[in-house]
């Protein structure tokens, strides 16, 4: 259950789905709240909002599948009431096998320890992902100092645009500098927690750059709230990153440690 929320490929059953519309009510609801009370800025909010939805319609587009049914479906007015009580084909289609039978498979597999989830990839090692991510932060904070400088007189929106687009290039760079130009490893707990670190480095640094050369960083209880969801607003740009350089590879293969 929820393995790949944000992918639009596969089926999913009746409860995944119920639970993924349950959790979106839920976001939407807090992310207007901070919005309100302005402890996330308009176009930060934007990003969460964006986010949401995308975590939606792909859940949806899956819950489509399981019927056998396009994704476009679920445009349909009401649609969401038959996702949510229709009953899925018991069978493998054209878009997966039956997500019962798949769960079942998954349940029966050896259970891997956190050490084992963790694992490093083959031929990687602390010091080497260590520079790597160094290498990855410093270039990316040159993308986002060259943004913020060059577009320092333009319209916000813009700014944050050519931002978002700085973060998520630079961690492209990232995935090509370490996987030498070849599919990603297929350890998603490895890539989750790179990108924690891509992310929370990052912050750090264009802060530290903004408020000696900008001076515009302020500290305090709101101004460190800000920052933890700017946190959070670069790991959602670093998915956009990982998403280009995934489709622009073949399918990623598995690993084995060293």
């Amino acid at each position: 259950m929820f393995r790949q929320p944000f992918s639009f490929k596969g089926r999913i059953r009746r409860t995944e789905y119920a639970l993924s519309y349950l959790l979106f009510l839920v976001g939407i609801f807090i992310i207007s709240i901070l919005s309100e009370s302005t402890l996330i800025g308009d176009l930060n909010g934007i990003v969460y909002f964006v986010a949401i939805y995308w975590f939606l319609i792909s859940q949806s587009t899956k819950r489509c599948h399981d019927l056998d049914q396009n994704g476009f479906y679920q445009l349909i007015p009401l649609y969401f009431f038959v996702l949510l009580f229709s009953e899925g084909l018991n069978r493998k289609n054209r878009y997966g096998q039956d997500p019962k039978l798949t769960e079942l498979e998954e349940q029966q597999k050896p259970k891997l320890s956190f050490k084992e989830k963790t694992a490093l990839p083959k031929s990687k090692t602390y010091q080497l992902i260590g520079s790597e991510l160094l290498v990855g932060v410093l270039l990316t904070t040159l993308l986002v100092a060259f943004t913020d400088v060059y577009f320092s007189e333009g319209i916000y929106i813009f700014i944050y645009l050519a931002e978002t687009v700085a973060i998520a290039t630079g961690f492209f760079l990232l995935l090509y500098l370490s996987n030498a130009g070849t599919p990603q490893p297929n350890q998603t707990y490895y890539k989750l927690i790179y990108r924690i670190i891509f992310s929370v480095v990052l912050a750090i640094c264009i802060g530290t750059f903004r408020y000696f050369f900008l001076n515009n960083l302020v500290f305090g209880v709101f101004e460190l709230i800000e920052q933890l969801f700017y946190i959070v607003s670069i790991f959602c740009f670093t998915y956009l990153g990982s998403l280009i350089y995934s489709a622009t590879r073949k399918k990623s293969v598995s690993y084995v440690k060293a």
